[in-house]
Order: C-alpha cells, then sequence, then structure tokens
C-alpha cells in the first residue's frame, strides 16, 4: 500500500466517466460480468463506464468477475450486490486515474431508493466512495477507500472491516444520517476519524454497536452517536489499537448510546464533557 502520509497535499477532484451504461429491464442474467449482455441495447459489459440501475426484472445481481465502474447511480429500489469478499469483486474507481489524485467516485442513490452490497468493494488508495442522494446505500463487507463521503441520505455499514481515514458529511447544508453496526473502522492514516469537517445530522450505533482499531496512528472521533431505533441497547464503541483515540464532542451535542466505550487497548482522551 502506498504512503497515505502525502494524502494531505492531495488536491480533490470527481471522475470523469468513460461513458454510461444502463443494467436492462429483462436482463441476460443476473451476473455483472464483462461477458453476459446485460446492458441497455444487448452489449456487455465495458471496463470503467459509469452504471446505472433502474426498473429491472433483476435486481439481485451477482458480481462474478474483478469490474470496474468509475460510478454508480440507483433509481429504483431494492437493488442487492453479492460476489466475492476480496478485491476480485466490484472495483470502484476514475475512469481516468491519474497518480497522487484524490477523486471521489460517485454512488448516487435517488429519493425512495436502496442498494444494499454484500461483496467487497475495492477502491484505490486515492479515490473516495461519494454517496449522493437522498436514497439509502448499505455496505456490509470491507473495502480499500480512503473517505466515505455523504452528501445526503443514509449512510450505512453493517458488517466487515474497512480500512479507512474519514467517515463525513460533505456539506452543512445536506442531510445525511449514519448507522453502524457489527463494523470494524481500521484507519491508516492519522485523521479526524468520523464527523469532521461536517457531522452527520444523526448517527446511530446497533446492538453489536463497532470497533476502532488504531494500531499505527492516533485518531479523533467529533461525531455524537445514538442508539439506533427498534434497538433496545446498543454495542457502544470499542477501543482497539495502541494509539489513542480522542473524543472530541461540539456544538454542546449529546450522545445517548447506552453501550459505551470499551477500551482493549490504547489510550481514551476526551476534549470536553460535551456529548457524553
Amino acid at each position: 500500500m502506498k504512503n497515505v502520509s502525502v494524502l494531505a497535499a492531495i488536491a480533490l477532484s470527481f471522475s470523469v466517466f468513460a461513458g454510461e451504461q444502463v443494467w436492462r429491464a429483462e436482463p441476460a442474467s443476473a451476473n455483472w460480468n464483462t461477458t453476459d449482455l446485460n446492458w441497455d441495447g444487448g452489449v456487455k459489459w465495458t471496463q470503467n463506464s459509469a452504471a446505472k440501475f433502474g426498473e429491472s426484472s433483476t435486481k439481485a445481481i451477482t458480481v462474478k468477475e474483478k469490474v470496474t465502474a468509475s460510478g454508480l447511480a440507483f433509481t429504483a429500489d431494492g437493488y442487492t450486490f453479492a460476489g466475492p469478499h476480496n478485491n476480485g469483486g466490484l472495483n470502484l474507481a476514475s475512469a481516468t486515474p491519474t497518480a497522487n489524485e484524490q477523486v471521489s467516485i460517485p454512488v448516487d442513490v435517488a429519493t425512495g431508493a436502496s442498494v444494499f452490497f454484500n461483496t467487497f468493494v475495492n477502491m484505490f488508495v486515492y479515490d473516495a466512495f461519494y454517496k449522493k442522494g437522498a436514497g439509502t446505500a448499505t455496505l456490509s463487507d470491507g473495502y480499500n477507500g480512503l473517505q466515505l463521503i455523504s452528501h445526503g441520505g443514509d449512510l450505512r455499514l453493517t458488517g466487515g472491516k474497512f480500512f479507512t481515514a474519514k467517515i463525513y458529511k460533505d456539506s452543512a447544508d445536506v442531510t445525511a444520517n449514519l448507522y453502524l453496526n457489527n463494523v470494524t473502522l481500521e484507519p491508516w492514516n492519522a485523521n479526524k476519524l468520523i464527523g469532521h469537517p461536517n457531522r452527520f445530522n444523526s448517527a446511530t450505533i446497533g446492538e453489536k454497536g463497532f470497533t476502532i482499531t488504531n494500531t499505527t496512528y492516533d485518531v479523533e472521533l467529533h461525531q455524537c452517536f445514538s442508539t439506533a431505533p427498534n434497538v433496545t441497547k446498543d454495542g457502544g464503541i470499542a477501543k482497539r489499537g495502541d494509539k489513542q483515540l480522542l473524543v472530541v464532542p461540539q456544538g454542546g451535542e449529546k450522545s445517548a448510546f447506552a453501550g459505551g466505550f470499551t477500551v482493549y487497548a490504547g489510550e481514551l482522551a476526551v476534549a470536553n464533557t460535551d456529548g457524553l
């Protein structure tokens, strides 16, 4: 893996699509590969294209090989993706990658739509998963993305290990929510882990909570959490790894989660009593 310490000097840009392909209303199969004729016009998938998913008879899709998309868009509800639980599956990457340039790969989920990724979503070290739209995107397996950025709607992590440096809302003017349950966040550079520069409007924890493992770098947690709806008791936050986790509540926000912090290794520090 490349040294991520250089990332502070990297400029943010957005991917340029190589072209858009639309999943057919009546695809030939449920497989996403480079051979089946499942795309609009009866053609096969072209690597590095942007993929759009609307109403279709087949919404349960299996990623059968390493496919690379420069963006995803969902205008219909109920899409699910299964596939490899390693980087041989779905890869999100810029269509025209440039060395040392951070690129946000758009995952646009329209109002009323949802998508569930039960497959490894792999990102290049300089790229970011950019959640757009008022719909819901759920990831239930890990990925090697630099950042999870939300520009609206719901972002849910519900299983697996995520090698990531930042999870945040990119604008104070949009409404975006975060849900974490049964996941491990493993930051691999020193950074504000969740909620900086903009905190989510709501951040909730499920019954199995989430774990922060920081073995190499100190990290900061700027987000306040509460117990998710319909959960009688959440799993709280577990701290593992030798380095420090600094909790930095802001603006008088009050955390209401019941699980609390469990520190297995390293140090837990609190900047102030707001939100605890």
